[in-house]
Order: C-alpha cells, then structure tokens, then sequence
C-alpha cells in the first residue's frame, strides 16, 4: 500500500457531515438497513388486557373456598402430635394454592393490570395463603 497516497484528511473531505457531525446514509445503506429490517423483524412485547385473568383467578378463589373451608383452615393450629405434620385438610389446600398464586404471577408479568387491582387480587390470595398457613415447629402460623 502506497502510504503518500492515503491521506485520511482528504478521504473527510468526502464524507458527507450533518451539523452535529454526524455522516448521513446513502441510499444504497438506506436500502441495506430497510430490507435487514424486513428481513430480522422486531418483536415488540406488548402486555395483554388483564379481564380473563382477573376472572379465571377469581374463579379459581372461589373454587378453592368452595373446596376447603376457611374456618376449618384457620382452626389447624398444632400438628406437633405428627412427626410428619400432615394434615388430611391442610395438605391438599397447600397444594390448591399453587396454581392460585401462579395465576396471579401470571396477571402481574403478563398483563397490563393496574396496582389497585392488583393489589385487590393480592389480598384475596393472601386471605387464603394465611387460612393455610406456614408450620413452625410443629404450630400453624396464620399471621404470614
């Protein structure tokens, strides 16, 4: 490569610049950069109304309530007499809170749900998170 023949301040000289300094595109990187955006679209996430959810979640509160009995929940209060601290009622609800409490990840993620309904939502399920409640050694914490 011929050394005296490359002079970078000349080849800036060819370099079109906007007031900012910026170099405008030609036509040719206009098409390029329009046909590799055609080609590699873009996927914008946009969040879904939160009504069905709302209602599948509150169809799964009421199912659950219908199912097990909150006064009975509430009333477990000391499983130290069993050493695996099963309980017949308690168990089972345990697990129906599971997808209760995905459902309502679900609408929080996922869904364009404003924070008083949300929080309308939380309540319901923390309602029944503490029917439930949390053992420690061996007594039912309804507090949490």
């Amino acid at each position: 490569m011929n050394m005296e023949a490359f002079d970078p301040t000349k080849q800036e000289l060819l370099v079109a610049k906007n007031e900012r300094g910026q170099v405008t595109a030609t036509a040719e990187e206009v098409a390029l950069a329009e046909q590799w955006l055609n080609d590699h679209p873009v996927q914008v996430e946009t969040k879904k109304g939160c009504e069905q959810g709302v209602v599948e979640f509150e169809n799964m509160v009421a199912e659950f309530e219908a199912t097990y009995s909150l006064d009975e929940l509430f009333a477990i209060i000391d499983l130290t007499s069993d050493p695996d601290r099963k309980h017949p009622l308690r168990d089972p609800a345990k697990e129906a809170l599971k997808p209760i409490f995905a459902k309502l990840k679900e609408i929080k993620d996922g869904t364009d749900i404003t924070d008083d309904k949300y929080e309308e939502l939380k309540t319901q399920w923390k309602k029944l998170s503490n029917a439930v409640g949390m053992i420690n050694k061996g007594i039912v914490d309804h507090t949490r």
